[in-house]
């Protein structure tokens, strides 16, 4: 009897190996919506980043920032994000709805500037990444 109860013991055990692993808790950050700001960022910023800076020891590894924008208009649908270059030009990064976040990509740097344009390019905010040393 008391084989019958051991071997009755370890089958039960093995029949709990066959659960399929438990889910990650829903509020992994890696599951958070693209427009839900940072809790570093203040949620009703108009146009901000997260690092709203760029540490100088970093740059040649390459830095990035999430930006954030909230549009309060209900008359603009959609805002293109615009980075501004060394000689003074526009140049188009992404075209979004009226509130979101986008990651850049490694190549911020103190003194790049992002413009928030509304329809017809009208400039709605700007955004100037600062430097610190390190």
């Amino acid at each position: 009897m008391p084989r019958t109860l051991i071997a009755l013991i370890l089958l039960a055990g093995l029949a709990g190996c066959n659960r399929p692993p438990a889910e990650a808790p829903a509020s992994s950050a890696t599951t958070a919506p693209v427009d839900t700001p940072a809790p570093a960022v203040d949620p009703n910023c108009a146009f901000c980043a997260d690092p709203s800076f760029v540490k100088t020891c970093e740059i040649a590894k390459g830095v990035t920032t999430t930006l954030y924008w909230n549009v309060t208009d209900p008359s603009i649908s959609q805002v293109g994000i615009f980075v501004v270059d060394d000689a003074g030009k526009d140049s188009s990064f992404a075209q979004q709805p009226p509130k979101g976040s986008i990651v850049t990509g490694p190549w911020l740097k103190p003194g790049l500037t992002f413009k928030l344009k509304g329809p017809a390019g009208k400039v709605l905010q700007t955004l100037t990444i600062t430097g610190k040393d390190c």
